[in-house]
């Protein structure tokens, strides 16, 4: 969504702002069905790949707490760093 747009709507609706100046080309912006599916399926993706990387973290963290010696040196070591856990 247009900011110019969403900022008239706030003041001529939500506001009362009886002199905010209309946008021209307000029309253009309104979303259409496929924009719709597009949205919603980028969201998809974005919520999938936030939801692997907690569980990853989630999973590296917990592998660290009962099994450290699994871990790569590396890995271990930016974990107690991270953790603030010397191990």
């Amino acid at each position: 969504m247009n900011i110019e747009v969403e900022i008239g709507r706030f003041l001529a609706e939500v506001e009362g702002f009886a002199h905010s100046v209309p946008v021209l080309g307000t029309m253009a912006y309104l979303e259409t069905a496929e924009e719709r599916r597009i949205v919603a399926r980028h969201r998809r993706r974005v919520s999938l790949a936030a939801a692997s990387f907690v569980v990853l973290s989630l999973s590296l963290v917990t592998v660290y707490y009962v099994a450290p010696m699994r871990l790569h040196p590396v890995v271990l070591q930016a974990l107690a760093l991270l953790l603030g856990a010397s191990r």
